[in-house]
């Protein structure tokens, strides 16, 4: 597993550094089964979150003039 593997698997899913090396040391280097792991990974931490109900929150934005 080299650099150039993690940051071509970061290219193409998104995700963190470590998590591509997790999955790398996992598939013992194949991108592909890297990828699926990582996928597999992402859904069922959006399923997690998707359950969650937001009841209130705050947004504030800060603008410059003249920018």
């Amino acid at each position: 597993m080299s650099a150039q593997d993690v940051q071509k698997l970061r290219e193409v899913t998104g995700a963190g550094i470590m998590e591509c090396k997790r999955a790398l040391d996992e598939t013992g280097g194949d991108l592909e089964k890297a990828k699926e792991i990582i996928v597999k990974s992402g859904i069922a931490k959006a399923g997690k979150k998707g359950d969650r109900v937001a009841g209130a929150g705050y947004f504030e934005a800060y603008v410059h003039s003249g920018r």
